[in-house]
């Protein structure tokens, strides 16, 4: 797991033609941008952050996750295993996410 907070260069797109095909199922993928992850944030295995730019404070990501191209991660998110948030989705503050494609919790 990343245990930020990290400011990442992002992979070389020459490296990875395909974002989406990784040879190690524990790589975390990351398209050619910079991407800022806020303090306290959890990112699991295998995750796909496509396009996205900034991630907030105490986020959890599950193993598995894709999230695409400008989504928009506020603090206290949680994205659960697996889960496909799609593009220019806005995770707002204290929620939670699941499913492909993935839907608000409220617990």
């Amino acid at each position: 797991m990343i245990r930020p907070p990290h400011l990442f260069s992002l992979i070389n797109p020459e490296n990875y033609p395909n974002p989406f095909a990784c040879s190690d199922p524990g790589e975390i993928v990351l398209t050619p941008d910079t991407l800022v992850i806020g303090e306290g944030t959890t990112i699991g295995k295998g995750v796909t952050l496509d396009g996205v730019k900034n991630i907030g404070l105490n986020v959890r990501i599950g193993d598995g996750a894709v999230l695409c191209n400008n989504v928009v991660v506020h603090d206290n998110v949680t994205v659960c295993c697996d889960s496909v948030i799609r593009e220019e989705v806005v995770l707002p503050p204290n929620s939670t996410w699941r499913g492909c494609p993935a839907q608000r919790v409220e617990l």
